[in-house]
Order: structure tokens, then C-alpha cells, then sequence
């Protein structure tokens, strides 16, 4: 018998109510493009092939999270650092600059988190992909 797929011979069949000739990976190609366990000719199920769903964090969503977090802590280790300096300088009129800026830096680095604690909540932020394999 020959296989429906790809039309080499092979003696393998489906585990489907049609009990069609097919080769295992013309099979999981096939399940694979059409994304469905069920069979293409008999729209009856595949009992011998399993699907596991593989879930990942979406590329850009972290992405996003890293140069954020980056931007946040960079800023805040700079601000200090500045504060620090002013203060080793004894210059009391830079220190008060830079207190105002290290609290405006906590304050925008708490107005960041909660953004993206919010994006984090209101969006899909994982990707699924269907994986399929014999039993």
C-alpha cells in the first residue's frame, strides 16, 4: 500500500476509523498543518497521536519588561550616585537638586512598575504552540 501523504509505499497505518496508509512523519506533518488530531479523510479522531501545548512569554512583552526595568534601575543607581557625590563635595545647593531628583527618579520608577504591572494583567502575554507526537 502506498501512503496517502507522500505516495511511498510503507505497510504503517492510521489509528483512525479509515485505517489509511501513512508514514508516522507524513502523518504528524499533516496533523501539524492542519492543527487538529482528527483525521483528513475520516474527520474521526487519531487515537495513537497526543497534543502537548507549549506556552512561552511573548517576545516583545519581555522585551518591553527588560529595557524597563534597565531604564529604571539605571536611573535610580545614577541618582544616588549623584546624591552621594554632592554630599562628599559638601555642596548643599546641588544636594538639594539632586534629592529632588532622586525622589522625582522613585516616583517615576513606581509610576513605571505599576504600568507595567498593568500590562502585565490586561494582555495575552504568552504564545501557545500546539506540539504533537505518537503515544
Amino acid at each position: 500500500m502506498y501512503c496517502f501523504v507522500c505516495h511511498d509505499e510503507t505497510t504503517e497505518t492510521c489509528a483512525c476509523a479509515c485505517k489509511v496508509h501513512v508514514h508516522r512523519e507524513c502523518l504528524l506533518k499533516t496533523i501539524e498543518t492542519r492543527d487538529s488530531t482528527n483525521c483528513c479523510i475520516c474527520a474521526q479522531p487519531i487515537q495513537n497521536v497526543g497534543v502537548l501545548t507549549r506556552k512561552k512569554p511573548a517576545l516583545w512583552v519581555m522585551t518591553f519588561a527588560i529595557v524597563l526595568a534597565l531604564t529604571v534601575g539605571f536611573s535610580s543607581f545614577a541618582s544616588v550616585l549623584f546624591l552621594a557625590l554632592a554630599i562628599d563635595d559638601r555642596n548643599d545647593a546641588s544636594f538639594y537638586d539632586l534629592l529632588v531628583c532622586c525622589a522625582s527618579s522613585a516616583f517615576l520608577a513606581t509610576f513605571a512598575m505599576h504600568f507595567l504591572l498593568k500590562l502585565l494583567t490586561d494582555h495575552d502575554l504568552t504564545v501557545s504552540r500546539n506540539v504533537y507526537s505518537f503515544i
